[in-house]
């Protein structure tokens, strides 16, 4: 797959995966079109994913997923029940793979992830689910 950094008003397509340029935050409106603006951090972090997956709304044709790897803090365990409240479907890394368990953890102990994956678990389940991809990614 095609990874590029994000750039503001850009609309999303398949099949790209989105990095979240540094120290700005990325919103999508209507699931669609990139808004990069700067504010303060959320979680401690800019860009936070939270922001990210806040950002999502429910739309009938829109299949979404949200999906939190090792990392450290609890940046997008918000945003995970966020997208569960929104009908999609919710995944966290599993403890034995993550380098730092953190992140998906606080996601878990919300309650609100539907699967608990390796990596390469991950990347099979999204590949079954038509219509996941485009991916955001916050590198920080």
């Amino acid at each position: 797959m095609q990874v590029k950094v994000a750039e503001n008003r850009e609309i999303i397509k398949d099949g790209i995966i989105y990095i979240a340029p540094s120290a700005v935050h990325l919103e999508l409106k209507e699931n669609r079109q990139i808004h990069l603006f700067t504010g303060e951090k959320v979680n401690f972090v800019c860009p936070a994913i939270d922001v990210t997956m806040r950002s999502l709304v429910h739309l009938n044709a829109d299949q979404i997923a949200g999906v939190i790897l090792t990392g450290m803090g609890r940046d997008g365990a918000a945003g995970l029940l966020h997208i569960k409240n929104i009908d999609g479907l919710t995944i966290a890394q599993d403890e034995e793979s993550s380098i730092v368990y953190g992140m998906p953890k606080a996601a878990y102990e919300t309650g609100c992830v539907d699967l608990v994956l390796t990596p390469e678990q991950i990347r099979q389940r999204l590949i079954q689910s038509v219509g996941i991809i485009p991916t955001i990614v916050n590198m920080k």
